[in-house]
């Protein structure tokens, strides 16, 4: 009896003993901040977990808050979206988010970066969209990095106009910076500024931004720092056709992701030193990181997968949120909206018809005499062995696929270089293209159902980015 006492008595003078306060919380909060520009990333996950666990003991909505905030943080760069997005809600509905303008800006920020990774663009400007539209003043960095963000948005959305507007706007908030945290940033919005030079094809201009931006990198001595600006500049000589130095420079890159678990990073770089060696005539490498390439991306699509309903979902219950708010406001802008649709329907139907009619007719001309100039340049061998090829496609018969590459050796090649991720069910699908057969008639050959072959031409456009203006079978020609 006396030693369960004991026991008991020990249990709660451990537990009284062991108990944080709110400082202790702050002070561990404030010196884990930087440890994953250190790439000390899952000494940040835990430490953060542990610190998130503490102030729930104790109800201390500051730590929770943040705590949770840097948990989403993390795991967004590890790609674990879905877990990311549930610790940025946790974050989000905290009392002490709801006085914090800084902190509601970084949960966007973060919100934002999923939903980029997540392939939703447009969403993620929206979302970061709202950090330049709240009370955060343009000489602050979260307003920075807001900006840097959105451009990063547009480049994935080919807008390269609208990313050069916003990293520039990024880079112009940042100038005389002296904190640590700006001066990262800035390396960071340099280096994207350097890329949209060089698309601009002004190698200078390109230059300049990039020796600035490994500058300002050094100035840190943060490993994520000089492995995102060393990318960077991997990218910059890759585009100048001075591959060694840029397989310098990459494997600087990988060499610093070290063991963090940034699997963005990883398969970005991997993509990289798989083109560049591809480029460098050296095979046996650039078979090796296509391979690393090809494991990562399906690592990484399984996550995505995971994350996007929970984005979604995410996003919906924002919308609901703002609706319920602005009900009425709503309300009478949608009755204006719907009178004004039906008095211009009526137009804008005449003239997509119009549109419609006079493109299709373009299409039956243009791919008329693309047959015509395809007959005039073939020889009569080159004919007979298209001639054959068709036979073997209309008898379903293999070795259709083993001809076709006899016939088009470089084809595949081209098209695996500009899309390495490409399937044999979709290049086997471009062989059909190839060939110019028409819908029915891959549906007849494949053994496809005609919505089938109308749904993968679909697919295939979204994948190559080709316009529903053009000749789709025109366009896998031309590769």
């Amino acid at each position: 009896m006396k030693f369960t006492f004991i026991l008991y008595f020990l249990f709660l003078f451990n537990s009284f003993r062991f108990t944080p306060d709110k400082q202790q919380i702050d002070k561990r909060l404030k010196n884990s901040e930087m440890l994953l520009y250190q790439e000390k990333s899952k000494e940040y996950l835990d430490i953060n977990i542990q610190i998130a666990h503490d102030a729930k003991r104790i109800s201390y909505s500051k730590g929770i808050a943040i705590a949770n905030f840097r948990i989403g943080m993390a795991l967004n760069m590890r790609g674990d979206f879905d877990q990311s997005i549930q610790h940025l809600v946790i974050a989000e509905h905290e009392e002490y988010t709801q006085n914090s303008e800084h902190l509601k800006a970084d949960i966007n920020r973060v919100y934002g970066d999923n939903e980029n990774k997540l392939g939703l663009y447009n969403i993620a400007i929206e979302r970061e969209k709202r950090i330049l539209n709240s009370k955060i003043v343009s000489k602050d960095i979260l307003y920075s990095i807001a900006c840097n963000k959105i451009g990063e948005d547009f480049l994935s959305l080919n807008r390269f106009d609208s990313a050069y507007f916003y990293h520039k706007k990024a880079y112009i908030s940042l100038l005389n910076s002296d904190s640590t945290e700006q001066i990262i940033a800035l390396s960071i919005v340099c280096g994207n500024l350097s890329s949209d030079w060089g698309r601009q094809n002004k190698p200078d201009s390109a230059r300049f931004y990039l020796f600035k931006s490994l500058k300002l990198a050094e100035q840190t001595k943060y490993p994520y720092t000089l492995q995102v600006a060393t990318k960077k500049a991997g990218s910059f000589f890759l585009t100048q056709k001075k591959y060694d130095s840029a397989l310098v420079y990459f494997h600087r890159s990988l060499q610093l992701v070290g063991k963090s678990n940034y699997m963005y990073e990883f398969k970005s770089l991997y993509k990289s030193l798989y083109e560049t060696y591809s480029l460098n005539h050296n095979e046996s490498k650039s078979v090796y990181y296509l391979k690393l390439y090809t494991a990562i991306s399906d690592s990484i699509t399984t996550l995505e997968k995971k994350g996007i309903p929970i984005a979604i979902s995410d996003m919906d219950n924002d919308h609901e949120k703002f609706f319920t708010k602005n009900k009425d406001r709503l309300l009478q802008i949608l009755v204006i909206i719907t009178f004004s649709l039906i008095m211009i329907s009526g137009v804008a139907y005449y003239h997509r018809f119009k549109m419609f009619k006079k493109e299709k007719h373009k299409r039956v001309i243009d791919k008329k005499e693309f047959l015509d100039s395809l007959a005039e340049v073939k020889s009569q061998a080159e004919i007979d062995a298209f001639s054959m090829l068709v036979e073997l496609a209309k008898k379903r018969d293999p070795a259709f696929f083993i001809k076709f590459n006899e016939l088009s050796p470089n084809f595949r090649c081209r098209l695996l270089a500009k899309f390495p991720d490409l399937s044999v069910n979709d290049f086997e699908f471009c062989a059909y293209l190839k060939m110019n057969f028409d819908t029915k008639e891959i549906a007849r050959y494949a053994n496809m159902t005609v919505r089938s072959v109308e749904a993968r031409k679909y697919r295939i456009r979204k994948k190559f980015g080709i316009s529903s203006y053009e000749d789709i079978n025109m366009w896998i020609a031309n590769i």
